[in-house]
């Protein structure tokens, strides 16, 4: 992730990055993606609100609440995260899940059960009415499905926690998987 990081920026200081002078929104995305990733925070925030200016008009404020909600939610800042979650408009099948899940995450960390159980079967509805989700249908699929196991167990029996770890761990296509184990952990 360091050396796409490097790539990322040397691309942004020389403009190798921009079409017509637009950042594509998938640019965006993804190089703030990798900065969250190595916890680059300062300069994520400083990308952030620098190069929203430079996305296309039509998805500028979509890409940017998307991003500081991710930034706030990896810096363990949720009630900040939920507030860009609710800004964004979707238009894309892909980023509208990423948000259910990220707001998924959100509310099992502030133990907001209810709004989890609502949000799981939101995530569920909106994956069965989408039919061009191609194998991302089973992976949010399963995220559900572990998501919900997760609130189940009991995480005061090694045996229980375990089993789920297990079962998580083999699990043949999972997003979030990490945060899933982590959660066990914790």
């Amino acid at each position: 992730f360091q050396e796409v990081f490097e790539l990322y920026q040397s691309g942004l200081r020389h403009g190798a990055l921009l079409e017509d002078g637009s950042l594509s929104r998938w640019t965006y995305n993804n190089i703030t993606s990798t900065g969250l990733r190595l916890r680059e925070y300062d300069w994520v925030w400083a990308f952030i609100r620098d190069y929203a200016p430079l996305l296309a008009e039509e998805h500028r404020t979509g890409a940017l609440h998307f991003n500081l909600a991710r930034y706030h939610f990896e810096k363990g800042e949720l009630q900040d995260a939920m507030q860009h979650l609710l800004r964004i408009e979707y238009d894309d099948v892909l980023q509208n899940l990423s948000s259910k899940t990220m707001l998924s995450k959100i509310y099992y960390r502030l133990d907001e059960t209810d709004a989890l159980e609502n949000q799981l079967d939101s995530i569920q509805i909106y994956i069965r009415r989408k039919k061009i989700l191609g194998y991302h249908r089973d992976n949010y699929m399963a995220f559900v499905k572990y998501t919900r196991k997760l609130l189940a167990v009991n995480l005061n029996s090694a045996a229980e926690r375990l089993k789920l770890r297990t079962e998580i761990e083999s699990a043949p296509v999972l997003i979030e998987r990490d945060w899933l184990l982590a959660e066990l952990r914790n």
